[in-house]
């Protein structure tokens, strides 16, 4: 009697273990069918706008919005929503994207459908599984003014010894069509770049730089402009070039050439000479009867960087009249 009892718990056991496999298997199951059936559930979200089209600003209390949608899909693509979206999604949305219509000077709207595709594409669903129950989101915003202005890099540029720039940088586009409220267009002068550091420079500078906004209301049609920047090997050489002595009539100067000590590119060395620069006293020392009068490049060739004149002042006389 007493093998027999331990036997019965052993069937016991077995009989358990397998009624729980067929309760599991049937829950199972179970699950399967019900999660492959359409269901609706409501879910809320938060919209927030941002990139307004040229010419209109949001007002800050419609930048962000609540919505509920309706999801209407098969439990387990609901579950998925569920699972990762513990907290209220937040939806980021371009203005330019959604592409809002006007109502008057004063008000936009957004369709529904809009919407729809919108929330349906952050959730992973299709625009037929989600259901808006407005009809629109409307907005009210401030009509901007505008005015084209020059674009301002914000370069700090060094190079490596014996190199430098060639020629200034050039800006694509070069000036830009900004709009923004009136206070702010009425005091833009120009609009500058974010700042960029390039060091030990030797070869073309070509890239990018985003327009620095300083204000929210500020937009434009594009986020950056291009530059670029040519850079060159130079060499330092001489020329040795006469003194104009300008309004001064008769003014007698000692001496009356100058050595002009510049740097130039070295693919340009050959087509440098004398005759490209002008070299002009500066006469406002003789109200002041200065000793010597200083001098002054008026005129030098592309290209050219000048470091000094030797001599950088002159000797004079005034001639006397009878």
């Amino acid at each position: 009697m007493n093998r027999q009892q331990p036997k019965e718990e052993v069937n016991k056991r077995k009989r358990f273990m397998v009624y729980m496999i067929f309760l599991a298997i049937s829950g199972l199951l179970w699950l399967l069918i019900k999660i492959n059936n359409v269901y609706t559930v409501k879910f809320p979200v938060t919209l927030t706008f941002s990139d307004p089209p040229p010419g209109i600003w949001l007002e800050d209390e419609f930048i962000t919005q609540e919505l509920e949608a309706e999801l209407q899909s098969r439990g387990y693509e609901l579950l998925r929503v569920v699972l990762f979206n513990k907290k209220k999604p937040i939806i980021h949305a371009s203005m330019r994207s959604l592409s809002p219509r006007k109502v008057n000077q004063y008000e936009y709207y957004v369709t529904a459908q809009t919407l729809k595709n919108l929330v349906a594409s952050h959730l992973g669903l299709g625009p037929d599984e989600v259901v808006i129950a407005e009809n629109e989101l409307r907005f009210r915003a401030t009509q901007l003014t505008s005015k084209k202005v020059k674009v301002v890099p914000r370069l700090d540029i060094s190079y490596d010894p014996s190199f430098g720039p060639y020629g200034q940088p050039e800006i694509t586009p070069d000036s830009i069509e900004i709009y923004a409220i009136n206070s702010v267009i009425d005091t833009l002068k120009f609009i500058p770049t974010e700042a960029r550091t390039y060091r030990n420079t030797r070869n073309q500078l070509a890239d990018s730089l985003k327009l620095n906004m300083q204000h929210p209301s500020m937009s434009a049609a594009h986020k950056k402009v291009f530059f670029v920047q040519q850079v060159e090997q130079f060499t330092e050489t001489t020329a040795l070039v006469d003194i104009e002595s300008g309004d001064a009539a008769g003014l007698k100067i000692f001496p009356n050439r100058t050595l002009v000590i510049y740097n130039v590119a070295l693919k340009d060395f050959g087509k440098v000479d004398a005759g490209g620069f002008t070299v002009e006293v500066d006469t406002s020392g003789l109200a002041k009867r200065s000793a010597h009068l200083f001098l002054k490049v008026s005129r030098i060739p592309p290209g050219v960087q000048l470091v000094r004149l030797d001599p950088g002042k002159v000797e004079y006389l005034i001639p006397v009249t009878r």
